[in-house]
């Protein structure tokens, strides 16, 4: 779906996703992650990741 908003609107979209202390943590994270750009045909450099804060 980015990729798409990126070729439709503009190239310089991009997506932020939070992620909670528990996910950070994983080991597979990075893994994960690479998988889902290739996957969505985003580039990294158009993710921001956010960690959310611990309750």
């Amino acid at each position: 779906m980015v990729a798409r908003w990126q070729q439709n609107f503009s190239g310089d979209f991009r997506i932020a996703v939070n992620l909670s202390p528990r996910q950070f943590h994983e080991r597979n994270l990075v893994e994960n992650i690479e998988r889902a750009l290739i996957k969505s045909n985003v580039s990294s450099s158009d993710l921001e990741l956010e960690i959310t804060e611990e309750y």
